[in-house]
C-alpha cells in the first residue's frame, strides 16, 4: 500500500511526498521486493526533486547493495543524469556563458557513470541515450583541454600548451577540438 501511494506520488509529481512514503517503506520492509523497486523509485524522486546528493548517494547504495539486480543499470543512468546537469545552472544557460573554460569535475564523473554503464550493459535500453551524452561530454572536455591548452600558450607556457593539445589528440580522437589541438601543438612548437 505504501508503495502503490508513492507511486501515485511520483506520477502526480509530489516528489517530497513519493521520497517520505518510499524511505517510510524502505525502513519498515528493508527485505522486501517492493522495498527494492522503492530504492529506484527513490532515485527517480530524489533526482526530479532536484536533489542531486540523495539522488547520488541513493544510486550508489542501490549499485553496492544490489550490483546483479535487473535494473542496476537504471542506477547507473541516473546517476549518470545527476551530474550531467549538475554542470551549468540556469542563469549561465541564459547568458551563454563559456562552460568550457570552467573544471569539467561533474562532466567527467557523468561520463564515467555512462561508460560503466554503456560498457557493463551495451543492451539495456538507457544505453543508446547514454553514448549520446557521452559523445557530448567527450567534447565537452575536450573543449576545457583546449582552453587551458590556451591560456598555457597565452602565458608563454608551451610545454604545458603542448602537453595539453597532445592530451586532447590522444584522449578525445574524434572530437571536433582536436582540429584546434593540432594549432596549439604547431604554435608551441
Amino acid at each position: 500500500k505504501i508503495h502503490e501511494l508513492a507511486t501515485r506520488d511520483i506520477e502526480r509529481g509530489n516528489f517530497s511526498g513519493a521520497i517520505q512514503k518510499l524511505e517510510l517503506l524502505e525502513a519498515r520492509f528493508p527485505f522486501s521486493e517492493q522495498a527494492k523497486q522503492g530504492q529506484l523509485d527513490l532515485i527517480y524522486a530524489y533526482y526530479k526533486n532536484r536533489s542531486a546528493e540523495a539522488a547520488i548517494d541513493q544510486a550508489d547504495q542501490f549499485i553496492r547493495e544490489n550490483p546483479t539486480h535487473p535494473r542496476v543499470d537504471y542506477a547507473y543512468y541516473v546517476r549518470g543524469l545527476v551530474y550531467f546537469e549538475s554542470g551549468a545552472n540556469w542563469l549561465e544557460r541564459k547568458f551563454k556563458a563559456d562552460i568550457a573554460k570552467r573544471p569539467p569535475h561533474e562532466a567527467s564523473k557523468s561520463f564515467q557513470a555512462f561508460q560503466v554503464l554503456v560498457q557493463q550493459y551495451p543492451k539495456s535500453p538507457y544505453a543508446a541515450d547514454a553514448r549520446q551524452r557521452m559523445i557530448f561530454l567527450r567534447n565537452r572536455l575536450a573543449d576545457y583541454e583546449i582552453a587551458v591548452a590556451r591560456f598555457y600558450l597565452k602565458r608563454g607556457a608551451y610545454v604545458g600548451a603542448a602537453n595539453r593539445a597532445k592530451g586532447v589528440i590522444t584522449g578525445y580522437d574524434g572530437a571536433p577540438a582536436v582540429d584546434d589541438a593540432l594549432k596549439i601543438l604547431a604554435a608551441a612548437y
